[in-house]
């Protein structure tokens, strides 16, 4: 009625409820086109999915961010460069880099090329001569850069 020369044809619908779904969406679920099939509008369904993954991937990066300490983890940087890791250490039992270092061993990330203690490294050096980053350490680093994106 207010364009009286325009006469609607099957295209021209089609694109008219196509413009139309995304406000109607909320009101309809489904709409059936004879000859096409059924389209069912599930966006609500969809968004709630993403919310739920993207609340999990928060998780991760918070966990995988927490897992070893910021020394920790630019130890294992160091690591893996190409670089020498020259430290210094105190010389007593609570030493905390010694400490560090046991614990980056104690959860896979490192392992010892020494057949003595880790509390018994000299106190300088460069620590790639006692220790070396295993695949374990390799992957954490790599997920950990991931999470940072």
């Amino acid at each position: 009625m207010v364009f009286p020369r325009f006469i609607p044809d099957a295209i021209s619908i089609g694109l008219i409820l196509f413009a139309v779904i995304p406000w109607i969406s909320p009101i309809i679920q489904s709409i059936e086109v004879a000859g096409v099939g059924k389209l069912v509008l599930q966006v609500q369904e969809v968004k709630k999915n993403q919310a739920n993954l993207q609340d999990e991937v928060d998780a991760l990066r918070f966990l995988l961010s927490g897992f070893v300490t910021d020394w920790e983890y630019e130890h294992l940087r160091k690591l893996a460069g190409g670089l020498p890791f020259e430290y210094q250490r105190g010389a007593g039992k609570d030493d905390r880099f010694t400490g560090e270092v046991i614990r980056m061993r104690d959860f896979g990330l490192i392992s010892k090329r020494i057949s003595y203690a880790l509390w018994d490294i000299p106190l300088s050096g460069n620590l790639k001569d006692y220790v070396e980053l295993t695949d374990r350490g390799r992957s954490y680093l790599k997920l950990r850069e991931y999470a940072k994106a």
